[in-house]
């Protein structure tokens, strides 16, 4: 969880450092809304926690891992890598914007951290408890 933190500021980082005034900047097809990006974006970053820890501990290195992964992604929200890239780029010509999209990205991986630690716990003490107390 904690290269998640890493991963996402690196993220925002590099991708605000793009600015492209929004009136030069062609209106993607189809254009997803705020919240479609909020919602695709979490899962991108989680989609590279992933892959960033397979990394780390030597696991699936075939050749396409990474691909397979957003592939996942692509077909859950029934879009293409282009649709997305060009979304990314719309809404980066408005820094304030994706501003307001990756704060929302950080709310929701903070609460699934939230929850994944409050399940953690949970079977923490389902494991510990002793039968008959």
């Amino acid at each position: 969880m904690k290269k998640i933190i890493f991963l996402v500021p690196a993220f925002f980082i590099l991708f605000s450092c793009y600015h492209e005034a929004r009136d030069n900047t062609p209106v993607p097809h189809p254009l997803f809304s705020s919240g479609q990006m909020v919602d695709i974006l979490t899962d991108v970053q989680l989609a590279e926690a992933v892959i960033a820890r397979n990394r780390i501990e030597r696991k699936y290195l075939k050749k396409g891992y990474n691909d397979s992964v957003y592939r996942v992604i692509f077909e859950h929200y029934n879009i293409t890598a282009e649709q997305l890239k060009d979304n990314i780029n719309y809404y980066n010509s408005d820094p304030r914007e994706m501003e307001t999209i990756y704060d929302k990205v950080l709310s929701n991986l903070g609460r699934l951290k939230s929850e994944l630690e409050m399940e953690t716990k949970k079977e923490e003490i389902k494991k510990n408890k002793v039968p008959g107390k």
